[in-house]
């Protein structure tokens, strides 16, 4: 934190009156508010609304020394975090964010949690219409995280081209989702197509079998009668009667059985 020659001159004049508190939050504030870590939170867009809430010199002048204390190591880091914040919502763990995982932003460990949380998941990639100015939405319930309802709901057709139906499907709504997740479930998807083909073309496969198998049955079925009279077994009458009665079930056995 970058402090100039009145700041520190009033930084050890308090040192000297350890029971001056009121000098000491005054030194405090103006380290704070004078550091180019404050100016570029003040600065910030999208972060102004936590800005007026928790930091502006008003409200850092009801704060006692701890709160102030907690309050110096907090804006130390909170321009990387807000630059964590911002590239989330494309690279990260954004998508994962909700309101359990707004912290305090004037305690610097929770906001240490929250950085660790956002770099585990840097190298994913995410789909989102959130501007960068807009990274506070990444905490709200409101804004999409996943896509799996609308996927399902999808035409098989659009289902190849998911990104471009997605963006689509919410034209009214803020969403940050997890391009891993899309590309998931379109494996899913040509995984069950796959099988479900698999599937169809071994039942196809089992029932030309079984046709071919009543087929020959009936061609058997049918040439019994001409094979016994061949070999004198059967009179022309029974071989007549034989052929039209083995005939009827050879029929029936195939397209009925």
């Amino acid at each position: 934190m970058s402090v100039n020659k009145p700041y520190k001159l009033l930084s050890l004049v308090s040192l000297c009156l350890p029971e001056e508190d009121e000098l000491k939050r005054y030194v405090i504030i103006a380290l704070i508010t004078g550091s180019s870590e404050y100016a570029e939170l003040r600065d910030s867009k999208g972060f102004i609304h936590v800005f007026k809430e928790h930091l502006a010199p008003k409200i850092l002048s009801l704060y006692d020394l701890k709160k102030l204390g907690e309050v110096t190591h907090a804006v130390r880091i909170l321009p990387s975090v807000l630059s964590e914040l911002k590239q989330s919502i494309h690279n990260g763990n954004g998508h994962k964010l909700s309101s359990d995982d707004m912290p305090d932003f004037c305690d610097a460990d929770q906001l240490k949690r929250l950085t660790h949380k956002l770099e585990r998941g840097s190298k994913g990639q995410n789909l989102s219409n959130i501007g960068e100015s807009e990274f506070m939405l990444l905490f709200h319930d409101t804004v999409i995280k996943s896509a799996e309802k609308v996927f399902l709901e999808l035409p098989s057709e659009s289902k190849c081209d998911s990104v471009d139906a997605i963006i689509s499907a919410f034209p009214n709504s803020k969403f940050c989702i997890s391009r891993d997740e899309i590309l998931k479930m379109q494996r899913k998807m040509n995984d069950s197509s796959a099988e479900h083909t698999k599937k169809v073309a071994k039942q196809n496969e089992t029932r030309v079998a079984r046709i071919l198998i009543k087929i020959a049955a009936a061609i058997l079925l049918v040439a019994t009668p001409l094979v016994m009279r061949m070999l004198g077994f059967l009179t022309h009458e029974w071989f007549i009667i034989s052929e039209a009665t083995l005939g009827a079930i050879a029929f029936l056995y195939i397209f009925l059985g």
